[in-house]
């Protein structure tokens, strides 16, 4: 699914793309990271996620 989405994104022109998290979803973390996704400094105010990456297309 995040091939699917980063191959739309893509052809949608975005040359970057960002996401949050939470640090108590270790499975997440660790698919980000195998995915190619760097950690970032917060973006964003919402109080839930606590962890951060971006993908450069």
């Amino acid at each position: 699914m995040m091939n699917e989405i980063e191959t739309q994104a893509r052809t949608l022109g975005f040359g970057t793309l960002r996401l949050d998290t939470n640090s108590a979803l270790p499975e997440a973390l660790a698919l980000y990271r195998k995915l190619g996704w760097s950690e970032i400094a917060r973006f964003n105010d919402d109080p839930y996620p606590d962890a951060f990456f971006e993908k450069p297309l």
